[in-house]
């Protein structure tokens, strides 16, 4: 196989218990440069990096591929044995590589201490270090801030050969990649360029589309209309033409039904309505050879309480360590009923840290507040989905409209505990909407995220009036939801908290 190219052969591929395939005879090629590969959470992104990579095997068909590739997954739960090669290694490239990505050599002894983004920076360094002639990578920059995703986003530049990238982040997208696959339910296709020239073009072409089928369907209604008048003009012609009711004798009443069958005047409305079964079939072909993408009711609502109280936390001031020599300082810290604050700072400042100290010391009762944590487990998701199928079939309708509504298939959440991390997260936030939270907690909440389920949980936090705590390297995300944030500053070897109140 040609180290620069990927192709998918007619691939057919489902996973176990699922009614319909992820992708049914897909055909498809990718070749040297990034190749971003976009599509709506669950939609088989994920899975179509593993068919690439040779990490799973179609049903039918066949994937060709270059023979050394390396695989970056979204995951950061354990350090691979490449890393600790990455670590040790003294080539140029190891240094090179570390010092873009400025990496610590120390930390893969602390990695339960790292930050999803550390994490995250060391697997990608390690990836590149080995030069494959394809990489793949699964969604580089979720966790990181905006200094770490300039690391990666350089980091990424210098690897030449055949990669693949999943990525919500545009602007990365847009930098890296000369072709988009986007990915739909069952099916897959190419379109050079930039992602957002692709994107515009997709959704000038459905706008077409869309005003196509409007017309369609207007001439179609229009065509039926006649055809029923012609019917009964039919009708109304077969009635003059019958000879049923003339005495036999009334030979001048016979001699003019005769004559108008002879001249045909009297059987126009036939041959019309002939006419018109031929337009109305074509119509109806032209109607069902427009194929739409399909448009679903978008954005959630949270219905909220309020607690009846001054204070849902307080923390006293205290020092958290972080690891074994840093530690993040704060003040007296209170949560209100009404609070909208925000955390930000680097990567490794204790956001995750703070977060979980504070719903820690929550005194809500479980069903009270809703939180979201960074990074969820398998073992977390397969808990989770054990708890869906545990629900009544109320709360399970509700629970899987808001999954509809922030872009996924409600089908393949109920019946694959393997969900993606996008998938994972949305499931949490609607079973946790359900019980009308005085608190919602989200760390990270667009990390994982497709675009249309960011705007939709936007929204939805926007309006909502329970207190509201979330961790996001998102500004412009944070920015329009809160009015506090936490900054998580560096103060030599530690980290110091900065509240500001936002104007």
């Amino acid at each position: 196989m040609a180290a620069n190219i990927l192709v998918f052969h007619h691939v057919t591929f489902s996973y176990d218990a699922m009614t319909h395939p992820i992708f049914s005879e897909l055909s498809i090629s990718v070749d040297r440069g990034w190749n971003g590969v976009v599509g709506p959470n669950g939609s088989g992104k994920t899975t179509f990096l593993e068919l690439a990579a040779g990490i799973l095997e179609p049903e039918l068909g066949s994937v060709s591929r270059p023979d050394d590739m390396a695989f970056c997954h979204q995951r950061t739960d354990t350090p691979s044995d490449l890393i600790r090669q990455f670590l040790d290694a003294s080539d140029g490239e190891a240094w090179r590589l570390r010092g873009i990505l400025c990496i610590e050599y120390d930390w893969l002894d602390r990695w339960n201490t790292l930050s999803h983004g550390e994490r995250k920076r060391m697997q990608i360094g390690s990836c590149l270090w080995r030069a494959p002639q394809m990489l793949v990578v699964d969604e580089p920059t979720n966790h990181l801030d905006s200094q770490a995703r300039n690391q990666v986003a350089q980091a990424l530049e210098t690897f030449s050969g055949l990669g693949l990238l999943v990525s919500h982040d545009r602007d990365l997208l847009d930098n890296l990649c000369h072709n988009t696959v986007f990915i739909r339910p069952g099916s897959a296709e190419n379109r050079s360029g930039s992602y957002t020239g692709a994107a515009e073009q997709i959704r000038a072409e459905m706008e077409r589309e869309r005003e196509r089928y409007r017309i369609e369907k207007k001439n179609l209604e229009r065509l039926r209309r006649e055809e029923v008048r012609r019917r009964e003009l039919a009708a109304h012609q077969q009635v003059r033409r019958s000879k049923r009711g003339i005495p036999i004798h009334d030979h001048d009443a016979r001699f003019k039904k005769n004559r108008a069958r002879i001249s045909g005047k009297d059987g126009v409305g036939g041959k019309l309505l002939r006419q018109m079964d031929g337009s109305i079939r074509q119509a109806e072909d032209r109607l069902s050879s427009i194929r739409l993408g399909k448009i679903g009711k978008s954005g959630i609502t949270i219905a909220t309480e309020l607690v009846k109280s001054d204070a849902i936390c307080r923390l006293e001031e205290t020092r958290i360590p972080l690891g074994d020599v840093r530690s993040l300082s704060i003040p007296a810290l209170t949560v209100g009923p009404r609070s909208r604050i925000g955390i930000v700072g680097p990567n490794g400042s204790g956001k995750s840290t703070l977060v979980s100290r504070i719903v820690n010391t929550l005194t809500l009762g479980p069903d009270a507040y809703v939180y979201i944590p960074q990074e969820i487990s398998m073992a977390e998701t397969e808990e989770l989905h054990l708890q869906l199928r545990r629900m009544t079939k109320t709360e399970l309708g509700h629970a899987m409209s808001a999954v509809s509504r922030l872009g996924s298939a409600a089908g393949r959440v109920i019946e694959s505990a393997a969900m993606s991390p996008g998938e994972t997260r949305k499931l949490l936030l609607a079973m946790g909407i359900a019980r009308s939270p005085a608190l919602v907690v989200m760390d990270e909440p667009t990390n994982h995220m497709d675009l249309p389920s960011i705007e939709s949980i936007e929204r939805a936090i926007s309006e909502t009036i329970c207190a509201l705590l979330l961790v996001s390297h998102d500004r412009r995300f944070l920015h329009s939801l809160v009015d506090e944030v936490w900054n998580l500053k560096r103060t030599g070897d530690d980290y110091t908290l900065e509240r500001k109140i936002l104007p």
